[in-house]
């Protein structure tokens, strides 16, 4: 049987939480405060990561409160069922990043089941 980190390493796939420290309370992402954002930028310098995919909304938002911090800004292009973040100056990752806004995989997402689910974030089928 395969684990989930011999799965991620095969498909050549990192798991990487946006979020270094916070205050939560419960498990409710609405609660955040006293945000400390983990440095993805150094990591992106320091591979050849090709695309970001973000896991809802909530992500979606914290990436972009990250990028901006970094003075990195970016526009957002809305798809049917997903979006893209598109840097203002790609120049920042050294090499070309997609960004895409995918659906939360959370259970707590009762917009999506899952055949619809994994319609959408099959998009990284195609990358």
């Amino acid at each position: 049987m395969v684990t989930k980190i011999e799965f991620l390493k095969s498909h050549l796939l990192v798991l990487w939480d946006m979020v270094k420290s916070c205050e939560i309370k419960g498990s409710s992402d609405s609660s955040l405060k006293n945000i400390v954002f983990n440095d993805i930028f150094t990591l992106l310098h320091s591979s050849k990561i090709q695309a970001i995919c973000l896991n809802g909304t909530k992500a979606t938002m914290l990436f972009k409160q990250y990028c901006k911090n970094q003075n990195l800004p970016l526009t957002l292009h809305s798809h049917s069922h997903y979006k893209t973040l598109i840097p203002i100056d790609s120049q920042k990752f050294r090499h070309k990043i997609v960004i895409f806004s995918l659906p939360s995989t959370s259970p707590a997402n009762a917009r999506y089941n899952l055949d619809s689910l994994l319609n959408v974030w099959s998009i990284l089928l195609k990358i």
